[in-house]
């Protein structure tokens, strides 16, 4: 079964440089295929914690997904996978557009973070400048992990200066400008004390 739409967009321009990229659409039609994905997740996910270990990571499909189902984005392909429908296609890099999701209809670029934990640990690429928003879906709801989620969006300049590596007074653009992806805890360090609010609140699929 395959889930979203997957379409390829050729030779558009954005900021003076010519791309070729795939994205994925998602419809209210593929949200059973989310909600066999989270009930498989459960199970595995609690296995984890009776054993004391950390439950894995939701799959990005997953996430950035939901997050482009909800907000009306769409979530970027690889070219390989892409390839799979078109092996004639001839992929651009992502050029000065980085990012999971693209807003195609405005061309803004979206970093996708997520958690199902309260206070999380995000990795932040070294690669955001050509991100315009960074999108944290967070599925914790109180301890409830039923797949009720909130939505934040937030612009990656709120992480550059927080303190990463105390050891070496490092921020986040420091370890940035030597090519390394900064820990930062979203919900901690920026959500709460910037007072952000979700965009999209107790969101409840199935």
């Amino acid at each position: 079964m395959s889930i979203g739409k997957i379409t390829i967009y050729r030779n558009l321009l954005i900021e003076d440089t010519i791309n070729t990229f795939a994205l994925q659409t998602f419809t209210e039609q593929d949200i059973p295929l989310f909600k066999l994905y989270w009930d498989h997740w459960q199970p595995l996910a609690q296995v984890c914690t009776n054993a004391g270990n950390r439950v894995p990571n939701l799959a990005e499909y997953f996430t950035e997904g939901l997050v482009a189902l909800v907000t009306g984005s769409a979530r970027r392909v690889s070219k390989d996978y892409a390839k799979c429908i078109d092996p004639t296609v001839r992929f651009t890099p992502k050029g000065k557009k980085n990012g999971d999701n693209l807003r195609i209809q405005t061309l803004r670029a979206e970093e996708v973070k997520s958690s199902t934990i309260q206070y999380d640990c995000s990795q932040i690429s070294p690669k955001d400048d050509n991100v315009d928003v960074i999108q944290f879906i967070h599925f914790y709801n109180d301890g409830n992990l039923d797949g009720t989620f909130d939505i934040y969006e937030f612009s990656p300049l709120l992480s550059k200066s927080l303190i990463v590596c105390k050891g070496k007074n490092e921020t986040t653009a420091d370890q940035q400008d030597q090519g390394r992806r900064a820990k930062n805890g979203i919900m901690k360090d920026i959500i709460i004390p910037n007072n952000i609010l979700p965009t999209h609140s107790k969101v409840k699929l199935w």
